[in-house]
């Protein structure tokens, strides 16, 4: 009878210690999403100009053949783009765009220029990589 009771105790051991690890594991992660909240909310009180914004650094080196899709593919743009100087103005028909002057198997670069409130006023695509 004493190894049923042994093995009850080390059961309920057992339990108590999960319960209070699970406890403290959500409490953590609540209170690293509530530091990086206020860290955030005092960004942005600091600089009303900030605007954060997410990448992946693969998104500004592309081919020339996906950019040409791309420009065929867009859709009421609100800034210009300007591939290797040339200018294609915001709001233009994708099907009015010539793309002959785009080296399908070249890689351009993307750089964007932001006006002083962070809004995209333009997207360059240079030759480069």
């Amino acid at each position: 009878m004493s190894t049923h009771a042994d093995e009850m105790i080390e059961l309920w051991t057992s339990t108590v210690l999960f319960m209070a690890a699970l406890t403290i594991a959500i409490g953590l992660i609540h209170a690293g999403s509530n530091d990086i909240r206020l860290l955030d909310e005092r960004i942005s009180a600091q600089d009303r100009n900030v605007h954060p914004t997410l990448h992946s650094r693969g998104e500004f080196v592309m081919s020339g053949a996906r950019l040409a899709a791309t420009l065929m593919n867009m859709q009421d743009e609100q800034a210009d783009i300007v591939i290797q100087g040339k200018r294609i103005a915001a709001h233009t028909d994708s099907r009015m765009v010539d793309i002959s002057f785009i080296s399908l198997h070249a890689i351009y670069q993307k750089r964007i220029v932001r006006s002083e409130d962070g809004r995209i006023m333009e997207i360059h695509y240079d030759l480069g990589g």
